[in-house]
């Protein structure tokens, strides 16, 4: 019990220690990015500041008295003032109704019309509708005296005399289906109105005629009842002091839009954010380190929530800070509601928002199509809350519950309810949390806030789910159903699985000679014993692929253990098993003496990863990226600092400390990569590919770490470099098919499977490599010629002919100035030599090349007995190649690829192919983008579903009938008020309160009369005006809803007339009928006799249908169209324009944009090119927004809407208005993509701003012009500022103010004719305060005409175009340049006079401070060379020139110094130096990447200063970094250089087929790039800089990520290429591979040349002697010491290196050594000291290298120095002073 409890405790302390660790990491990296994290954070605050702005601008009246209303008689018909009214029907099948509308008619002064039916009455009443001369009709549904009599009054379905106004804001119609106003305002409703205004109960004559039946009823029922002898008047309730304020209009309308829309970055940043993590493994390999998954949730929760938690709190105090307002006063967003309520309500939203986030972020791999599905599925996710709002009141509550599982839509409809309170003019309270606004509503913000935190459930259920079912590119997926497997719960175990035959077969024939013994001392720290790993497909497909078959494989702690093995070999998947990221399918796996099938978690605590890519955040420093890790592994808190600093002291990266892993060059990152896996003393350290991207320098000081590392640890790692497992791995396992091949040292392998010796000899030029042959082979008859070429020969010289090497270099040693030899060396056996033999024996494969014979039409040679291309075959190990990248001299040369004479175009011709070149990429790059493709449908997505929307937005349909009663309404208090000293007042109360208290809601009766003490009433008789009015200032909400109607008796005494004031509500609708319906049924009960006692009068409002011209819907509606069609159009072409800019991101960062104008392409090609296809793209995606329209036209579907864009001449008005957004919103998008250098980010941000752009400036303006808010004038200055910046707003507005104006003119061209009558907004002078702005002519420039909109956007069009060419075409940097040469020109004419000359140094401008002298012989003659050499001469033999050639940064620091060097033809010219030594910026100065500071470069003739586009189409350049389009595949990446450069059409597929065949990328041409390995990235990258017949190439570390075999057969490719008379100059971190491809090779170390000459030249002037290594069968002290004493008797400058396990290893320092000499001495010690083998080898170019290396400053260090003496402002002003 104590060690569980002891175990669960360690285990909390583990989690909440991961928990707070990943914590700290997320805010560490949102501290890194200050601008993004606090646009997340302010952004929705920004749109609360927006409120705030517009808060201050809109008017607000304080109204500090009460509101009291005079009564108003209702004895007459109001004037109808445009129409004549004479008639009134009515229908009944009975006599009774007639006498009683003869009478009403006679009081209403009407003629009266019978009917013999309702529908009769309708028809003929509405048939001229709105024009008719009928008011209305009445029909009687039951007249039965003895018990109701119910009636329906039917009036016009539009408002009749509600002014012309009434069209333009809606207010037309009766509302018979809601009794409060869906969105009420604060204040009186229609305060200007004494008689209620809308919906017009009085000013329609409603209740004239409902009291004229209704006394023509009692008048009937009763012949003594006289009805002049009643005086009935109504009166609206008094309202209490209040602040009158039309913004809570923006409230209700737009607040749920703006608080979407506020959130949006929030979440485009954190699954971005969530996403990148994933993209880039960091998840995983923290996984594979640790973490559990959950807390990496749980931390990136906690960190959106606090920010989100921040963000709330901000917007909170944003909606209730007073801010002054320009009326006078002060006020705020939300007055009345209570702030912590609102806050809770947005801090459960953000909740859900997280949850949202998440489960979005389990749908995408890739950070930028993650920003992109964030925005549109945000965006998305609210669109039907625009279906839902117009609907709200017919939805039953568990639909608007059901809609709320979209997570927008809850927050929407929220915001809509405080938006509702508050206009109810109470706010929303915790004590309404529990209730609707209204009776008719339903739904309340407990439902909204119940089914968020229901949503987040689901969602984080889904994100877990996906997650694992998803897991993206480096997680390993489980089946759809593992939730319901019991091994999911349980946990794996392996299954003993049948091991097929075929496997038990390979294992037994494995070559036991192939595994060196295992070693007895040591112990063992990982275990594979039979593992197998298959992969099945789901419902079988397709074949099982075996990755791993039956692998056994020990490895030893304290040892280092290489795993080789070419692309495919297994070795992924086995390191997968062991770390437990993916389980092996049999087998079993212990590490460190845990079985990971049940102990994983142990396992995970030692465990060290340094995956093949690099772990690194970008915005974690050196330090934190190792505390996290150290954390990670459980490293005690308290030693954390301790273990950081040993680990950075032995990375060497201690001035790096505080350094972002994104400033860190490649090398280090890979340093620090290797540390993260080292740190916290992991155990087992799985290291794949570590040292990859450093420099030999770098690398090196690696190598020794890891060596110093290994003692108490178990690590296995792989590597393509095969000296680093030569070097490093005490045990090198090499693997092929998924299974171990060979196991052992690498002596024993060398042993095993090596093929020789290789004597290397410098030699003369002029030498003849064929005598220095038959010396050799005088001595060894088996030696073979490897290569000579220029200055250089290798020969083969068998395993087991040392014995005769002493008398073989004695000889040669006396025959060097015979055969004019400068050099021996000799190397031994490499281990790339045991792999590529290893491989053979796995996979045969066969070097294919393409050669043919003569020129054919096709402009290509061929045989014509033969093929077009004739393939020859040669093994590898025939190839001169095989071994050292050499070439092998058949006795007859065949023609190759680079034989062929190439025919280019000139002129016209060129142009127009570049083009095509250049939009073919486009085309085929957006055919495969499926981000460009969904965002191209993302516009008419929105379009289809705003007109989905619309169409469910309920029309303006037949009203339907409202009996007038309490029931509808809550329980209700009715005061009143009379004489009761009046026996006629009194008798009237006592039928008033008989007929309230007969309500199924039974009303609370309040006599004001009565002596009762209650709030507001002290016990005497109350004045009820008073009464209301002080129950209106306690609680406006009490007077809102729970007081409707009430009495006011008085008695006339003098005639006996009785008057009653039926006071009503005015905030519902309709009370004003209501209060009179009970008086006048008070009075039938008061005046009834026995027969009548019962009777009750019920009258029903029953709008008349609407006639056909009262169908046109009305505009307020209308409106809405027109922007939600604009918003969502725009909303969605902001995705599609921010598509564009991705590609074009990932091309200019990449430098593939770079690449292409090298070959050929120029800024206009490129941007006409760019600019055509996108426009192409973007046209398609407005046909198919023209196409929808079209189809819903046709269908009827919306077909008044959208005539306005599709009729007249509006069609074209909308084409112009769509053509010149695409004109000037693509090059916008070209000119944003210069700020980003992350696509993702690109993408992301540019979506902001098109959402910013679009939305906010669109919704500004709709939201100012607003007429009630008076704040036109604001709109305007703020509409010329969005013309000015933003196409966004310029279509969306211009699209909106279309729409507008199209109706407007259906609306005012009829009413225009009634100007000088009667004045209407339509009226251009006389419209008063009501206008309405409108005009015939669209393309007017005055709103709201669309010709402000166009002219902008051509204007916005040009300057964008020409910024993008200022940019391409370098304009600014030319000038500066420019200045900044004449700056040095005339500093050297004021102190010399310059002199013309006819060598390259002519074209120099030197100055007395400019040293050509160096410190190397070598380096010096090859600059005096340059500056002595006559011009044309040295135009003869080098094709590429640099003298004195300098990049200056910062004023000072030379990154390039005076470089003075020729290439020759035919040579391969290699430029080494670690990084920071200026070989990059030498390529870039050379390609035209970087401007040259001082010298000049001299291109094939051609001076880069003055002809740079001539020079770089004729240099081929393979950059460091792959400069590919990832969508393309191989051959037409291939296609499209060979354009760039003019080949000919009919040239171009045998080129590139053969190229294709030279690079062997056959099996791969078809493929997209992004699917190549590194290593066939690289080849094509060769491919590219080989083409079109360059007459350079620059290959800048070209075999980074090959494989041994790959790498071998691209130095084959490339040797072919040289041999070809084609200069190349290589960079490379691979000494083998300079080696195997360099005539000549320079070291560069601090922008300087060091050294310069042939390999074997700079080993014999620089080199340090030899290694020995001697295997000895007995092996203690004593041989070891006895051995090496004879050697250092012989030599004294030998030093014993290492001694282990049967090995000894000595270096001889000692450059003048006699290798006969050395010999002579071994093979006299073989039998002494049992010597079993031994190899001597030369010291390595790599070694050479390291010596120089040393001196090699940290450039940033130097840099940071220099910006002390030197700023920008002060090189600026130098310029600005020589060029003035």
């Amino acid at each position: 019990m104590d060690d569980d409890y002891g175990n669960r405790s360690r285990g909390l302390r583990r989690v909440g220690r991961h928990y707070l660790l990943l914590l700290w990491k997320n805010f560490i990296l949102a501290k890194r990015m200050p601008f993004r994290t606090i646009l997340e954070i302010l952004l929705p605050v920004f749109f609360g500041f927006i409120l705030l702005g517009i808060r201050h601008i809109v008017k607000s009246e304080t109204y500090d008295g009460d509101t009291v209303f005079p009564p108003f008689s209702i004895d007459k018909l109001p004037p109808f003032e445009t129409r004549s009214i004479s008639m009134i029907g009515y229908a009944s099948n009975t006599s009774f109704p007639t006498e009683i509308m003869v009478r009403a008619a006679a009081k209403l002064g009407l003629y009266v019309q019978a009917f013999h039916d309702e529908d009769a009455l309708v028809k003929e009443i509405n048939k001229d509708m709105p024009q008719s001369i009928y008011i209305g009709g009445v029909v009687f549904t039951n007249t039965s005296s003895e018990s109701n009599i119910t009636y329906k009054i039917r009036l016009a379905a539009k408002l009749r005399n509600s002014g012309s106004g009434g069209v333009f804001t809606g207010e037309n119609n009766w509302r018979t289906n809601l009794l409060y106003p869906i969105l009420p305002l604060v204040g009186p409703r229609n305060r200007n109105s004494s008689t209620g205004g809308t919906p017009g109960y009085y000013r329609e004559g409603f209740l004239a005629i409902q009291r004229a039946v209704d006394m023509s009823i009692l008048e009937e029922l009763n012949p003594t009842f006289n009805s002049s002898n009643v005086n009935i008047k109504l009166q609206r309730y008094p309202y209490p002091p209040y602040k009158g304020d039309n913004f809570v209009l923006v409230i209700q309308i737009w607040f749920p839009f703006l608080l979407v829309m506020s959130y949006i970055f929030a979440a485009i940043n954190t699954v971005k954010n969530i996403v990148y993590e994933k993209e880039n493994g960091l998840k995983v390999a923290m996984t594979i380190m640790g973490l559990n998954s959950w807390i990496h949730w749980a931390s990136w929760f906690t960190r959106s929530l606090i920010f989100l938690l921040i963000a709330d709190i901000l917007i909170a105090v944003c909606y209730i800070v007073k801010v002054p307002l320009t009326s006078g006063g002060s006020s705020s967003v939300i007055g009345e509601s209570d702030i912590t309520l609102v806050f809770f309500f947005l801090f459960t939203y953000s909740i859900t928002s997280i949850c949202f986030m998440f489960l979005i972020s389990t749908l995408f791999d890739k950070a930028n199509s993650a920003a992109a599905g964030t925005g549109g599925l945000w965006f998305l996710s609210y669109l039907p809350y625009a279906f839902i709002q117009p609907r709200y009141e017919t939805m039953t509550r568990a639909a608007k519950m059901g809609t709320c599982l979209l997570h927008n839509i809850g927050l929407s409809l929220g915001a809509q309810l405080i938006g509702m309170y508050e206009g109810k003019g109470t706010g929303l309270q915790w004590s309404m949390f529990n209730e609707p606004v209204s009776v008719d509503d339903n739904f309340t913000m407990q439902d909204v806030t119940i089914m968020l935190y229901i949503d987040a459930v689901i969602y984080l259920l889904l994100a877990l789910y996906i997650e694992n079912i998803w897991p993206g590119q480096y997680g390993i997926p489980k089946s759809f159903y593992y939730p319901f497997q019991l091994s999911y719960w349980r946990g794996y175990t392996t299954s003993n699985v049948h091991v097929s035959d075929e496997f038990i077969d390979e294992a037994e024939n494995n070559n036991s000679a192939a595994f060196e013994s295992e070693p007895v001392d040591k112990e063992l720290g990982v275990q594979l014993n039979n593992v197998s790993k298959t992969y099945s497909f789901l419902l079988n497909n397709r074949p099982q692929v075996h990755a791993v078959k039956n692998l056994s494989m020990s490895i030893y702690r304290g040892q280092l253990t290489a795993l080789l093995g070419h692309n495919g070999a297994g070795k992924s998947t086995t390191i997968s098993m062991i770390t437990g990221l993916i389980p092996p399918t049999s087998g079993q796996i212990i590490v460190n003496g845990y079985d990971i099938a049940t102990s994983m978690d142990k396992v995970r605590d030692i465990l060290g990863l340094c995956p093949q890519y690099n772990i690194l955040f970008d915005h974690l420093t050196v330090r934190e990226h190792l505390k996290l890790f150290a954390t990670l592994k459980g490293h005690p808190s308290n030693d954390i600092k301790n273990e950081i600093k040993k680990m950075v002291d032995d990375l060497m990266l201690s001035d790096k400390l505080d350094t972002l892993s994104s400033a860190l060059s490649g090398g280090m990152k890979r340093k620090l990569s290797v540390g993260i896996a080292l740190i916290a003393n992991s155990k087992v350290v799985i290291l794949d590919e570590p040292t990859s991207g450093m420099d030999p320098a770098a690398r090196r000081s690696t190598w020794d770490m890891l060596q110093r590392f290994r003692m108490d640890r178990t690590i296995l790692f792989t590597t393509h470099f095969m000296d680093e497992a030569d070097i490093l791995g005490d045990r090198i396992a090499i693997m092929g098919d998924g299974r171990v091949r060979c196991c052992g040292s690498s002596f024993f392998l060398k042993t095993e499977y090596g093929i020789g010796f290789h004597l290397i000899l410098s030699k003369d030029a002029r030498s003849d490599a064929n005598d220095i042959l038959r010396l050799v082979q005088k001595h060894i008859q088996e030696a073979k010629l490897e290569s000579a070429i220029s200055a250089e020969c290798k020969i083969l010289l068998p395993h087991g002919s040392s014995a005769t090497f002493p008398a073989l270099f004695e000889d040669l040693e006396n025959h060097t100035n015979d055969l004019q030899i400068f050099s021996i060396g000799l190397s031994e056996t490499s281990i790339e030599e045991v792999f590529m033999k290893i491989v053979e024996e796995d996979e045969p494969d066969e070097i294919v090349t393409t050669n043919s014979y003569q020129l054919d039409n096709n402009g290509y040679a061929h045989n014509e007995n033969e093929n077009t291309n004739i393939e020859v075959s040669m093994p590898l190990d025939n190839l001169h190649q095989s071994m050292n990248g050499m070439k092998i001299i058949p006795s007859q040369r065949r023609l190759s690829v680079f034989d062929t004479e190439i025919q280019k175009n000139t002129g016209i011709t060129l142009m127009f192919q570049q083009f095509y070149a250049l939009l073919l990429k486009r085309i085929t790059n957006s055919k495969r983008n499926y981000l460009v493709l969904f965002c191209a449908l993302l516009p008419v997505l929105f379009v289809i579903i705003s007109l989905i929307i619309d169409q469910q937005i309920p029309e303006p349909g037949d009203s339907p009938p409202l009996l007038m009663s309490l029931n509808r309404y809550e329980s209700t208090n009715v005061p009143y008020i009379y004489d009761p000293n009046q026996a006629l007042s009194t008798d009237f109360i006592r039928s008033y309160e008989y007929q309230l208290e007969e309500a199924s809601k039974l009303p609370t009766l309040i006599d004001l009369t009565s002596n009762t003490t209650r709030p507001c009433h002290d016990g005497k008789t109350t004045d009820i005006i008073s009464y209301l009015a002080c129950i209106g200032k306690r609680s406006i909400l009490e007077l809102s809803d729970r007081y409707l109607i009430g009495a006011n008796v008085h008695v006339n005494s003098s005639d006996n007339i009785i008057g009653v004031t039926g006071l009503f509500n005015n905030q519902p609708y309709h009370v004003p009928s209501l209060s009179l319906n009970y008086i006048t049924n008070a009075i039938l009960k008061q005046y009834s006799t026995a027969s009548t006692m019962n009777t009750t009068i019920h009258v029903v409002n029953h709008p008349l249908p609407r006639s056909l011209t009262e169908t046109i819907s009305d505009f307020q509606s209308q409106q809405f169209f027109g922007f939600r069609m604009a918003s969502s159009i725009v909303f969605g072409l902001g995705f599609l324009m921010a598509a564009y800019a991705v590609f074009l991101i990932k091309e200019r960062v990449s430098k593939a944009k770079h690449l292409q104008f090298l070959s050929g392409a120029n800024g206009f090609s490129f941007w006409f090119s760019t600019f055509i296809w996108d426009l192409f793209y973007y046209t398609l995606a407005i046909l198919l927004i023209f196409i929808v329209w079209a189809i819903f036209y046709a269908a009827g579907v919306a077909k008044n809407d959208l005539a306005v864009y599709l009729t007249n001449d509006r069609l074209g008005y909308t084409v112009m208005l769509y053509v010149l957004y695409g004109f000037s919103h693509i090059p916008m998008t070209y000119v944003f993509t210069y700020i980003f250098q992350i696509p993702a980010s690109g993408f992301a941000w540019i979506t902001i701003i098109n959402i910013i752009t679009s939305q906010a400036t669109l919704i500004a303006i709709v939201i100012l012009s607003i007429p009630q808010l008076e704040l036109l004038d604001v709109a305007n200055i703020l509409e010329w500022v969005f013309l000015l910046l933003f196409p966004n707003y310029c279509l969306a507005q211009g699209l909106n103010d279309m729409y507008q104006n199209s109706f407007l003119i259906q609306l005012c061209e009829p009413l225009v004719p009634l100007c000088p009558f009667i004045p209407n907004p339509c009226c251009k002078d006389t419209c008063g305060t009501d206008c309405v702005s409108w005009t015939t002519n669209y393309l007017s420039w005055e709103k709201p005409g669309i010709g402000r909109f166009l002219v902008f956007m051509v204007l916005q069009s040009v300057v964008s175009f020409t910024i993008l060419l200022l940019i391409d075409y370098r304009i600014l940097p030319k000038i500066w340049y420019f200045i900044g040469r004449c700056c040095r020109f005339n500093s050297v004419s004021n102190n010399t006079e310059h002199i013309p000359n006819h060598t390259v140094s002519g074209l120099v401008i030197t100055t007395d401070n400019m040293q050509v002298a160096h410190e190397d012989e070598d380096v010096k003659e090859e600059a005096e060379r340059i500056q002595n050499t006559h011009y044309n001469e040295l135009m003869l033999t080098d094709v590429l020139v640099l003298n004195q050639v300098e990049k200056v940064y910062n004023g000072v620091f030379h990154a390039v110094d005076q470089l003075s060097v020729g290439v020759k033809k035919s040579e391969c010219f290699g430029l080494l130096g670690v990084n920071g030594a200026g070989k990059t910026t030498t390529f870039k100065m050379i390609t035209g990447d970087e401007t040259i500071d001082g010298g000049t470069i001299i291109l094939d003739s051609l001076s880069l200063t003055e002809d740079m586009r001539r020079a770089q189409q004729r240099m081929g350049y393979c950059p460091q970094f792959d400069a590919l389009i990832d969508l393309l595949t191989g051959e037409e990446t291939l296609y499209m250089f060979a354009r760039l450069r003019g080949v000919k059409e009919f040239l171009i597929p045998n080129i590139v087929n053969s190229l294709i065949t030279l690079m062997n990328l056959r099996k791969h041409a078809n493929k997209p790039v992004y699917a190549y390995s590194g290593g066939n990235k690289r080849k094509l990258s060769a491919a590219v800089a080989l083409i079109g017949d360059p007459a350079i190439v620059f290959l800048d570390e070209p075999t980074t990520g090959m494989d041994p075999k790959a790498r071998r057969h691209f130095w084959n490719a490339i040797a072919q290429f040289r041999d070809h008379g084609k200069p190349i100059i290589l960079t490379s971190h691979s000494m083998e591979e300079c080696e195997a491809l360099c005539t000549r090779l320079a070291i560069m170390v601090n922008g300087k040349f060091k050294c310069l000459g042939s390999i074997q030249h700079l080993k014999s002037k620089f080199g340090a002697g030899y290694t020995l290594m001697a295997k000895l069968n007995v092996f203690d002290e004593n041989s070891v010491t006895g051995f090496y004493a004879v050697i250092q008797k012989s030599f004294p400058n030998s030093q014993l290196k290492e001694a282990y396990e049967g090995f000894v290893h000595i270096h001889i320092n000692q450059a003048e050594l006699s290798l006969a000499a050395l010999f002579r001495v071994i093979e006299s010690c073989k039998e002494t000291f049992s010597i079993e083998n031994y190899t001597v080898s030369q010291t390595t170019l790599e070694q050479v290298f390291l010596n120089f290396a040393r001196s090699q400053l940290d450039p940033d260090e130097l840099l940071r120095r220099m910006r002390t003496e030197t700023s920008w402002t002060t090189n600026l002003f130098k310029r600005l002073t020589c060029s003035s």
